[in-house]
């Protein structure tokens, strides 16, 4: 196998090594890099398209973050029936229909196994046990700097801004990592789930998706109060071909296996009508992670994998299928927050420097309109879900 490696970031030159050090029956034949900056001619390029017209060249690895660009690139190289691995998800999300069809109609194959849990086999489980099982659920932490965020506020009590340098200085970031802290990162890796598990699309701007953004050492004080450990969760269900959605903060109880889950680690779930639960635990981020799931793919295409894409049927979310209790944090108490939330409380806590509310249990589509009255009021809040069996 040749490859036309396109960027030599982080993932990139992960893939790069891996390569070099483990394997003789791949080889990365050209780069796509910004600038050369003295780097030889011979391995290094600036111009895709030579890379693309290059006929001994058989496999594309996209590991750039330019989405106009990684999307020109994928289709070009389909077109042209070259293998297609990338890892930039936002093509997958906005275009795997289309990858799809152009590989299909060139005899060649699009795969995306870091996308999705970097180097964890999540893609490839999901296809694999959909060929057994309807699967009726997926669900996890799909975002490992979120994760190592709240972990690391949680075991050593720093605050938010301290935890997201740390990250930083790690590289398990995002190169904007607002996508990371916001839950869009999450949400772009739930919809590609959805669409291998259930066959079904859904809009991004559908899913209703709340990050960690807001947090405050104060609502850990509330959790570890509460024994509770909050993580930034993805999850969806299908049933009668009605899909349920939702990227939030969740509370779960500290015994639990989802509260457990530390660093920067992910872990991905199903539920299967013949298998049951499956949970997959490991590193969501980071170089080598990421570098791993490339790896995946190109083994797989070597060996000839089996798996069969097809194309996802575009679906609305039923927001009136998910019904839980909620958490709502505030910096003080206001007669606008009380008001609006007054109908719906389960317990309300004060102190000095907070205000808390919990509600009972209500559907997701009466929250989604309390939040919007709360963002009206430009009140600062942190919100999150309880979680319990029917949210993973």
């Amino acid at each position: 196998m040749q490859i036309g490696l396109m960027g030599f970031g982080t993932i990139g030159s992960g893939v790069y090594e891996l390569i070099n050090s483990k394997f003789n029956d791949i080889r990365v034949k050209k780069i796509l890099v910004r600038g050369l900056h003295g780097r030889s001619e011979n391995l290094f390029t600036t111009d895709k398209d030579e890379i693309l017209r290059d006929d001994d060249i058989d496999t594309i690895v996209i590991a750039i973050g330019d989405d106009a660009v990684s999307y020109e690139i994928a289709t070009e190289a389909l077109k042209r029936g070259k293998n297609v691995v990338s890892a930039n998800k936002e093509i997958v999300v906005n275009h795997l229909s289309e990858f799809i069809k152009l590989a299909n109609e060139n005899n060649v194959k699009f795969r995306f196994e870091s996308t999705v849990g970097a180097g964890l086999p999540w893609i490839k489980t999901l296809c694999e046990y959909g060929k057994i099982n309807n699967i009726s659920k997926v669900y996890g932490n799909f975002n490992g700097t979120s994760n190592f965020i709240l972990d690391m506020m949680k075991r050593d009590g720093i605050d938010f801004k301290e935890a997201l340098l740390k990250s930083r200085i790690l590289r398990y970031q995002e190169p904007d990592y607002f996508d990371d802290i916001t839950g869009v990162d999450s949400r772009n890796k739930l919809i590609i789930s959805m669409m291998l598990a259930f066959n079904k699309f859904v809009v991004p701007k559908d899913i209703p998706t709340y990050g960690i953004q807001n947090i405050r050492s104060l609502d850990f004080g509330f959790f570890e109060r509460h024994k509770l450990t909050p993580k930034l969760m993805s999850y969806a269900m299908i049933d009668n071909d009605k899909v349920a959605a939702i990227v939030a903060p969740t509370l779960y109880e500290q015994s639990t296996l989802r509260a457990n889950v530390r660093g920067n680690n992910n872990m991905l779930g199903m539920v299967g009508d013949v298998i049951g639960e499956v949970q997959i635990i490991g590193a969501g981020a980071g170089k080598y992670s990421a570098s791993n799931g490339v790896l995946l793919d190109l083994l797989e295409i070597i060996n000839g994998d089996d798996i069969k894409l097809t194309l996802p049927e575009r679906v609305t979310i039923d927001e009136t299928r998910i019904t839980h209790r909620f958490y709502f944090s505030f910096d003080q108490s206001s007669y606008k927050i009380e008001r609006i939330l007054l109908p719906y409380v389960h317990s309300i806590f004060e102190t000095q420097d907070s205000f808390v509310i919990t509600t009972r249990n209500i559907s997701l589509d009466t929250c989604i309109d309390l939040l919007e009255k709360i963002e009206d009021t430009d009140e600062r809040f942190f919100f999150a879900v309880y979680g319990d069996e029917e949210i993973s």
